[in-house]
């Protein structure tokens, strides 16, 4: 199997989900992980495009080949490797209307530590708390049966050493990685606190920019955000080529399919040519550095949105497309009251004019 690295980036309850395949032959394993993989980024670049047409369900298809076959590389279908789930979950996120349901694909998205916490950050200032909180009790149920066997077997101080220090060797590994740490460290600048404090600084950034935003704009499933919001979690803290499965899964579908407007074009070709490099080393050094432009393009594109006061998109269908499932459930409820209300009115017209 190779060199084994610790795991503790992950969060214990993915242990649950993943469980299943442990208990399998190897061979057997391997199959089921590798083509549970597949429909999932396959339901997650459809779910995401919602294609209504012919032409769009072939570019939704040919987006989920791409996000496959070259949209973070194999290592993507290896075992234990849930880039494919987590993309599945940031998307149930996105197009969820139910609390719950939201919050079901935030467990997923933050089966890592290091894709979790970016994104819980976002959804805060986004206003998707609702979401946060039901994904974060969702993840603390299911942690407990492995932290708790994992106690038993070793003891508490032992597992909670294990799991920091595990954190931390992934932290500090300089090689194979493309967030903005490592380019700071490749441009020259070496130090972990160097590498901590290029991902803080970048938060503090990217939070206040989207805290800024008018509030019709504070949509995760606005293309343009949400191209901002997967750029800044790849960049922020940790992370390896095979995270560019989120590039060619999420943005590259939801620019090309959903919002195809001349400003997140750049962010386009940005993604697709990321994407498709990630399998070779130079993606090392590109990945970061197109992630930089995507993240910039795509903030040039909601300031340009901001300041000519235009929507962020047309709600088809009714309420789908509103950030808060709560909201969208008070906004159902309040259209189906008009609507009622308005039935009401026009009866009581029509008998006073019989």
């Amino acid at each position: 199997m190779g060199h084994a690295w610790p795991v503790s980036q992950h969060v214990p309850g993915s242990l649950l989900w993943q469980a299943p395949f442990a208990a399998l032959p190897l061979p057997a394993a391997l199959f089921a992980f590798a083509s549970m993989s597949i429909l999932a980024i396959w339901a997650a670049v459809f779910v995401l495009t919602q294609p209504r047409d012919p032409w769009a369900v072939f570019l939704s298809a040919c987006c989920g080949g791409f996000a496959i076959c070259a949209g973070g590389g194999p290592m993507t279908l290896l075992l234990g490797q849930p880039t494919g789930f987590i993309l599945l979950g940031l998307v149930i996120v996105v197009r969820a209307r139910q609390p719950w349901l939201a919050g079901l694909g935030f467990m997923l998205a933050a089966t890592t530590l290091q894709t979790g916490l970016p994104l819980a950050l976002t959804l805060l200032v986004l206003g998707n708390w609702r979401v946060v909180w039901r994904g974060t009790v969702l993840v603390l149920i299911c942690s407990l049966p492995p932290v708790g066997l994992a106690i038993a077997n070793t003891g508490a101080s032992t597992f909670v050493n294990s799991y920091v220090t595990g954190a931390s060797a992934h932290l500090a590994r300089l090689s194979n990685q493309i967030d903005l740490g490592a380019l700071v460290r490749r441009l020259g600048v070496a130090g972990l606190d160097v590498k901590v404090g290029a991902g803080l600084a970048l938060a503090a950034l990217v939070l206040t920019f989207l805290a800024r935003l008018p509030s019709h704009l504070r949509r995760i499933d606005y293309p343009p955000v949400l191209s901002l919001v997967i750029a800044f979690t790849l960049l922020a803290i940790y992370h390896q080529p095979y995270d560019m499965l989120l590039m060619g899964g999420a943005v590259v579908p939801v620019i090309l399919v959903t919002d195809r407007s001349p400003a997140m074009w750049p962010a386009f070709g940005l993604a697709v040519t990321s994407a498709a490099l990630s399998t070779f080393l130079i993606g090392l050094t590109f990945a970061p550095m197109a992630l930089l432009g995507i993240g910039i393009s795509s903030a040039l594109a909601l300031r340009r949105t901001a300041i000519s006061g235009g929507p962020a998109q047309a709600c088809e269908p009714r309420c789908a497309h509103v950030n808060d499932p709560d909201l969208a459930d008070r906004a159902e409820h309040a259209h189906s009251d008009v609507d009622h209300r308005a039935r009401v009115q026009t009866g009581q017209v029509r008998q006073q004019v019989t």
